[in-house]
């Protein structure tokens, strides 16, 4: 298991900015939402998180092979 940083540039106030997450590889990666209450999302922008297209993914380092996929850390913009 891998950890990165994914990054989304297509963001604003009011929502997800960055994130840490456990995968395989950056193609699992990529398809992690920061929101651990979405599920099935379809990859595209939804007001919390840019779209999968936009995401831009860096290899940080690697996890312990007993870690399951999913979010470490998530950083969230909160705009007033």
């Amino acid at each position: 298991m891998n950890i990165y940083l994914i990054e989304n540039e297509g963001t604003d106030k009011n929502c997800y900015h960055s994130v840490v997450v456990v995968a395989k590889d950056k193609r699992e990666a990529k398809s992690i939402h920061p929101n651990t209450f979405v599920k099935n999302w379809d990859g595209k922008a939804n007001g919390q998180w840019g779209s999968k297209k936009d995401a831009i993914v860096t290899l940080i380092g690697k996890a312990e092979n007993n870690l399951d996929a999913g979010v470490f850390l998530a950083s969230y913009n909160v705009g007033y």
